[in-house]
Parts: structure tokens; C-alpha cells; sequence
């Protein structure tokens, strides 16, 4: 699953930087931020199940809390009551979770820090522009920090993952 995945993440690599160059006029001009987030979202997903955190005590709670970020997002996209509050809290919810599984975890080598760090920065990221907190240069900075500090722990995680069998 881990050499599948990899291939996924490389091949929407691959069309990102087409498109974003723009080589062909393919079905995906213009969308190479859309297939550089599906990417890091293939990415997480490989993360999250190769990791320590996805068979912890804690990681029900995550779940509970994932699944009630998506709930504030879909309430804040149909404009209803309660989509601010549910965003205000659940994602702090679900970084205090991960800092407790966290300082809980011995050793901590450079990668667990790695990915504290994306987790940090997507939380904030995902607060202050859905909540827009910020101002859009403040975001945008913010996401292009989020990217590179993803793609870091990423290179990290398959450096010092062992290979699949």
C-alpha cells in the first residue's frame, strides 16, 4: 500500500508542475494548487497509518474530532449557525490530543517535531483563514510555510520509514 500510495503522490506531483508550467493543455490546466493539496493530502493519509499516533488510545478522539471539522466545514459552507464555534474548537481539540500523544512518545527524533510542527502550522492555517483572522498576504504566507514544512517531514517520513514488503 505504502509503493502505491508513493506512486499517487508522485504521478499528482508530476501533473501539478505540468499544469502549474503549463507544458499541455490537458483537463488539468490551471489546477496545480488543487493537485499539489491532493498530493499532501495522499501524503497525510500514508503518515497517519504508517505512524504510532493512528493505533493509539488517542486516536478515537482524533477521529471524533477530524469528523467534527468536517462538520464545521460543511456548516460553514451552507452559511449555517454553530460552523464558527465547531471551528474554534475542534482543531485546537485535536492539536491538544496530539500534544498529549506527543509528550507522551520516547524517543522523539527529528521527524515526530516535523510533524508537530505541520500539524501546528495547519491548525492555525486552517483557523485563520476560515475564520479570517488574518489578512490574505498573512494566509498566503501561512500556506506556503504549511507546504514546506509538510514536504520536509515528508521527505523525512520516507527517509527514515523502512521500505514497504
Amino acid at each position: 500500500m505504502k509503493k502505491f500510495l508513493i506512486a499517487v503522490i508522485g504521478l499528482l506531483l508530476i501533473l501539478s508542475v505540468v499544469s502549474w508550467l503549463g507544458i499541455t493543455k490537458t483537463i488539468f490546466t490551471g489546477q496545480d494548487g488543487k493537485l499539489l493539496v491532493a498530493a499532501e493530502g495522499v501524503g497525510i493519509l500514508l503518515m497517519l497509518v504508517s505512524g504510532t499516533f493512528y493505533g493509539s488510545r488517542y486516536s478515537q478522539i482524533a477521529g471524533v474530532l477530524i469528523v467534527a471539522c468536517f462538520v464545521g466545514f460543511l456548516l460553514k459552507i451552507l452559511h449555517l449557525t454553530g460552523a464558527d464555534q465547531i471551528l474554534m474548537l475542534a482543531p485546537p481539540a485535536l492539536l491538544a490530543i496530539y500534544l498529549i500523544h506527543f509528550s507522551n512518545k520516547h524517543p522523539k527524533m527529528l521527524l515526530d517535531y516535523l510533524k508537530l510542527a505541520t500539524l501546528t502550522l495547519f491548525i492555525v492555517y486552517l483557523s485563520t483563514s476560515l475564520l479570517h483572522l488574518l489578512a490574505y498576504d498573512s494566509v498566503k504566507l501561512l500556506a506556503w510555510s504549511l507546504h514546506i514544512v509538510f514536504w520536509v517531514t515528508f521527505i523525512d517520513f520516507l527517509r527514515e520509514t523502512p521500505p514497504a514488503k
